[in-house]
C-alpha cells in the first residue's frame, strides 16, 4: 500500500527519541479499546442503519480512532523527548549553576 509506505517513510525521519515512543501495537490496542467503547455507547443506534451504511460508519470509525490514537501517542512521544532531551538537562544545569 502506497499510503503505508509513505507513513513509514515519514516516521523514519523522526528522531530516534520520538520513534521510540511510537508503536503499532500501542495504536492498535488503543483503537480496539476506543472501538469497543463506541460500540457499547452507541449500540442502540445500530438498528437505525442498513448493512451498507453500517459498513461505511464502521470504516470511518476505524480510521478516526486509529488517527486519534496515533496522535495521542505521537504527542506523548514528543513531550517525553522534549522533557528528557531539553527540559531536564536545562533544569539540571540551572540547579548546578545555582549551587555555585
Amino acid at each position: 500500500n502506497d499510503d503505508l509506505e509513505a507513513i513509514e517513510s515519514d516516521l523514519a525521519t523522526l528522531v530516534p527519541g520520538v520513534q521510540a515512543g511510537l508503536s503499532e501495537e500501542g495504536v492498535t490496542g488503543c483503537a480496539a479499546e476506543m472501538l469497543a467503547d463506541m460500540e457499547e455507547k452507541h449500540a442502540q443506534c445500530a438498528d437505525s442503519y442498513n448493512q451498507e451504511e453500517t459498513a461505511v460508519l464502521e470504516d470511518m470509525a476505524v480510521r478516526i480512532v486509529h488517527y486519534k490514537c496515533f496522535m495521542g501517542m505521537f504527542k506523548e512521544a514528543c513531550d517525553t523527548f522534549i522533557q528528557t532531551e531539553y527540559v531536564q538537562p536545562l533544569m539540571e544545569s540551572l540547579y548546578v549553576a545555582g549551587r555555585k
